[in-house]
């Protein structure tokens, strides 16, 4: 199970997308929280990575999963119209 204190996370969110060849994947987005910055790299990074597959393994879910990182001030600045 992934443990969203452990490595910072503050949110994981799923998409369902098409790849470049135009089969179903997934784009998987794990928001980091604020101020975690330097500690969401190197064994925590690989750690995430690994339960998330882990976890959609145990969910049966073959399509492609696209991973994307990102930390929650820049979804607050994508949502801020003045930005």
């Amino acid at each position: 199970m992934l443990s969203r204190h452990a490595v910072g996370i503050h949110d994981v969110k799923t998409q369902e997308i098409a790849d470049h060849y135009g089969k179903e994947a997934l784009e998987v987005t794990i928001v980091f929280s604020r101020g975690t910055g330097d500690r969401a790299a190197g064994d925590d990074a690989m750690d995430t990575l690994v339960a998330i597959n882990l976890a959609l393994q145990e969910k049966q879910e073959d399509r492609f999963a696209f991973m994307r990182f990102t930390i929650e001030e820049e979804l607050e600045h994508r949502d801020d119209p003045e930005c």
